[in-house]
């Protein structure tokens, strides 16, 4: 029976990072670019009415319903266009990281490319998040069913108390519901690169009863990407401090003048934007890996001497 390690699964980044240095360094600046490119959007397109609902939700003045309605609408065709540049950044970098697992042997530009490949991951993501968003809509009218019931057949302020453990329950419950549905489609990225054609419920077959192993994988690696950002973090921290004098850096990151891209774009900010974007190559490597190495394993795939 075909089976993985979760170490190996779990620590492949950490061993991408040091064995192709090259790779991490275009996913690094892959990450820049697309920093940039999604700040540019966000506060080039909507940033006075980011500032301007930031000033809003920290007021402890009442609120106008349909100002706040009319600033959210303004920033529709901002996020509009992010989603849509993350999607495609996304495509392309979970499908570098397959193929640096898969084809190793193939590092030119450091396994990024630009092509049907990532088109056809494209499309599984889409299909993936489609998928888990209606899972969540349909999981959470159900658990508002059940608690309406409860709280009619129980009544009174037992059946307010009552209804408020029973969602203390079920949300981790949807919660965990949601990340099980994900982790029987994590390997449908690595599938569809491997066999060139879109391939979303291959996935559910190679997971089955290893739902379990699979999740603790991508719980370590998860867990070793936040000690890296949290070191990007403090990097970044210090950076801002020393560029700003000690004034506040971390005040500065949170709440950033988004009123132009000029004011936006301070030394501090732009500093804090490239560790930043160095901490993303690495968190690709951590993160989008691991589901390769486990697809190649239950496939029974045979990699190329890579480590």
């Amino acid at each position: 029976m075909r089976d993985f390690s979760i170490g190996e699964a779990g620590l492949v980044g950490f061993r991408l990072t040091r064995e192709r240095p090259r790779a991490i360094a275009v996913w690094c600046g892959l990450n820049l670019v697309f920093s940039f490119v999604s700040l540019l959007v966000l506060v080039g397109i909507g940033g006075p009415a980011l500032n301007t609902l930031q000033a809003t939700t920290e007021s402890t003045a009442a609120q106008d319903p349909a100002a706040t309605m009319a600033l959210f609408n303004q920033l529709l065709p901002a996020y509009g266009l992010f989603v849509l540049i993350w999607l495609a950044f996304s495509a392309v970098m979970a499908a570098a990281a397959s193929r640096a697992v898969l084809h190793p042997q193939d590092e030119t530009l450091g396994y990024v490319r630009f092509g049907a490949d990532e088109l056809r991951v494209l499309a599984v993501l889409v299909v993936v998040g489609v998928i888990l968003f209606f899972a969540y809509m349909g999981a959470s009218v159900a658990s508002g069913l059940v608690l309406a019931i409860v709280m009619g057949v129980t009544g009174g302020a037992g059946g307010a108390a009552g209804a408020t453990g029973l969602m203390l329950v079920m949300i981790p419950l949807v919660m965990l519901g949601i990340l099980w549905l994900w982790t029987r489609f994590s390997l449908a990225v690595p599938m569809t690169l491997a066999r060139g054609r879109v391939d979303v419920f291959g996935s559910w077959a190679l997971t089955k009863g290893r739902s379990g192993k699979v999740f603790l994988t991508y719980l370590a690696a998860f867990a070793l990407y936040l000690l890296v950002a949290m070191l990007g973090l403090a990097i970044s921290l210090g950076v801002g401090a020393a560029i700003s004098g000690g004034d506040g850096p971390l005040e500065a990151m949170m709440r950033p003048d988004m009123s132009s891209i000029g004011a936006y774009f301070t030394p501090a900010m732009i500093a804090n934007t490239i560790v930043m974007a160095v901490i993303g190559g690495l968190g690709s490597a951590i993160v989008l890996c691991p589901p390769a190495v486990i697809y190649a394993a239950l496939a029974g795939e045979q990699l190329h001497e890579v480590f």
